[in-house]
């Protein structure tokens, strides 16, 4: 349900005035059993929220409120084994970066946001590595109030450092998040995988 779910919002195009959604009785049960509207007042921003009961350390990590992220420890790999994050999306905010890396000393965390004038190299730590580099469903170049700005996929950045397997992925990128979870459903590389190269995948997503 949840590649259907990916694919279909990939093609809609409604104009985004949320109609595609109310129109939809398969997005209907997925809101119905899956979201929670954060308030009356931002109905388009939504939480994607989990069965836990198969995780027993669910902790918080960064603020409690926007900017922080709920994951499930107990599923990192042990203190002597790599460990992969991929953090997309950070702008001003690096609470759950700096929390996270503190907790689990043993994992590193990529670090992608064009949007804040921070060069590639210029990281927040010795395991918060930064990267001038957005994500999305495709690769290009886009410019943004005169700034030219390079977007990759989830694939490309992968095979640019290397790494086959991500033990934790954060997107908070605005409405490209769906696209970058689109990449995992439509890239040829994992088109045929039962499982994608993810454990955990946290994600805000806006609809409309």
């Amino acid at each position: 349900k949840i590649k259907l779910y990916i694919e279909q919002e990939l093609s809609r195009t409604d104009g985004g005035d949320g109609s595609y959604y109310r129109s939809n009785p398969l997005l209907q049960r997925i809101h119905d059993r899956m979201f929670h509207t954060i308030s009356d007042a931002s109905a388009s921003l939504m939480h994607l929220t989990l069965d836990t009961s198969a995780c027993d350390s669910m902790s918080r990590y960064g603020h409690w409120d926007d900017g922080g992220w709920n994951l499930c420890a107990s599923s990192l790999p042990p203190a002597d084994q790599p460990c992969v994050v991929y953090s997309f999306g950070i702008n001003k905010d690096t609470s759950f970066d700096f929390d996270f890396v503190r907790r689990h000393p043993h994992c590193t965390i990529y670090a992608f946001d064009p949007s804040i004038g921070r060069e590639t190299g210029d990281d927040f730590h010795p395991r918060i590595k930064f990267f001038n580099v957005g994500v999305s469903g495709k690769a290009k170049t886009e410019e943004v109030n005169g700034v030219v700005r390079e977007m990759m996929t989830l694939e490309g950045v992968m095979s640019m450092l290397g790494h086959e397997w991500l033990d934790v992925l954060k997107i908070d990128i605005e409405k490209s998040g769906l696209h970058v979870l689109g990449d995992l459903v439509t890239s040829k590389k994992w088109v045929h995988v039962e499982l994608w190269p993810v454990t955990q995948i946290l994600a805000e997503l806006h609809f409309s």
